[in-house]
C-alpha cells in the first residue's frame, strides 16, 4: 500500500521494460540510458496515483538539486538524507566503483522520512576490474554521477565529505582495518577458490589488456594469473588510490566548488573561479618541474 508520505524504494539503472520507470535528469540533459526503476511496492501492487506521487517527489528533488538560484538549491537538505549520500559519495569514490551513481543504485525513503541513497551495490568493476579499460588511481570520478555532480557545488556537503572521510580512515577504511579483513577474506576462501580453479579453469578465458601507465610509462601487468596475484593487485589499487585520496580529497573538491561556480548567474564569481583553478594548476605544473630539475 502507498499513499503521501508511505515509503518506496528505487533503482537508477537502465530502463526496466517490463515495470515501472520514470525519466530523469541525467535521462533528458545526458542523453544516458539512465533510469528510475520502481522497487518496492511492486509494479504489480501500486496504485497509479501512488505512481504518480512517487514521480512527483522525484521530479521535485531534481528540481531543487539543479535549480540555479541558490537559496532553492539549498532545501536539498529539507528533502535528502544527506549522511547516507555522503557515505555513498566516500565508500564508492575509495573503491573505485564508478558504476555506482549511474547503474545498480538504489534510493528508498521510509514513512514520514528523506530520500536516502543504499544500499552499496554492484562492485564487479571496481578496483581496477573494469575490462575494457585501466582503472586511473590518481583521480576522482565519482562528483560525474547525477545528483552528485550538483552536491559537491555545496560548500558543505563538500566539508562533510571531507570530515567524513578523515573519520572513516581512522577505522573501517584505514589500511591496517582493510587489510586485515582481506586477509581473513583470503584464509576463508583459499580452498573454495582452489576447487573452483580446478573444476572451471578452462571457462577463464576473459582477460584485461595490459597498458602503459600515463605517470610513470611503465607496463601495467592486469593478469597477474594467480589468485594470490590478483588480491596483491587488488591491495596496491586501493594503497595507491586512498593515499591519492589523503591527500588531494579536499583541494579536488573545494576546487569543484569553485569550478561550479562558473555556471551560476553571477559571472564574476564565475571568472574568478576560472582565473583561481587555472592559477592552481600552472602552480601544480611548475612545482613538478623545479622538483625534477626542468
Amino acid at each position: 500500500e502507498g499513499g503521501v508520505g508511505g515509503s518506496y524504494l528505487l533503482r537508477r539503472d537502465r530502463k526496466e521494460k517490463d515495470g515501472k520507470y520514470m525519466e530523469v535528469w541525467s535521462t533528458r540533459k545526458k542523453r544516458f540510458n539512465n533510469w528510475i526503476n520502481l522497487e518496492y511496492p511492486s509494479s504489480e501492487n501500486i496504485t497509479e496515483a501512488y505512481w504518480q506521487e512517487i514521480q512527483s517527489d522525484i521530479q521535485a528533488i531534481e528540481e531543487i538539486l539543479y535549480e540555479s538560484d541558490r537559496n532553492q538549491f539549498e532545501q536539498y537538505k529539507a528533502v535528502l538524507d544527506v549522511d547516507s549520500f555522503v557515505d555513498y559519495f566516500i565508500i564508492n569514490e575509495f573503491f573505485t566503483n564508478y558504476d555506482g551513481g549511474w547503474n545498480s543504485t538504489f534510493l528508498y525513503k521510509d514513512v514520514g522520512g528523506k530520500l536516502s541513497i543504499g544500499p552499496f551495490w554492484d562492485f564487479d568493476g571496481a578496483m581496477d576490474n573494469y575490462r575494457e579499460e585501466k582503472l586511473s588511481i590518481r583521480e576522482l570520478v565519482f562528483y560525474e554521477a547525477p545528483w552528485f555532480d550538483r552536491l559537491v557545488t555545496d560548500e558543505d556537503f563538500v566539508e562533510r565529505v571531507e570530515a567524513r572521510y578523515r573519520e572513516l580512515r581512522k577505522t573501517i577504511l584505514s589500511r591496517e582495518v582493510l587489510e586485515e579483513k582481506l586477509d581473513q577474506a583470503c584464509v576463508f576462501l583459499e580452498k573454495p577458490i582452489k576447487r573452483d580453479l580446478s573444476r572451471w579453469q578452462e571457462l577463464y578465458t576473459l582477460s584485461m589488456d595490459d597498458s602503459l601507465e600515463k605517470e610513470t610509462g611503465l607496463l601495467v601487468e592486469r593478469n597477474p594469473g594467480t589468485w594470490e596475484g590478483e588480491v596483491q593487485r587488488l591491495k596496491d589499487v586501493l594503497w595507491e588510490h586512498g593515499d591519492y585520496m589523503d591527500k588531494n580529497l579536499e583541494t579536488k573538491l573545494k576546487l569543484f566548488v569553485e569550478w561550479k561556480k562558473v555556471d551560476s548567474p553571477d559571472g564574476v564569481s564565475g571568472l574568478l573561479a576560472l582565473i583561481f583553478i587555472a592559477a592552481f594548476f600552472v602552480s601544480v605544473v611548475l612545482v613538478q618541474r623545479m622538483r625534477r630539475g626542468e
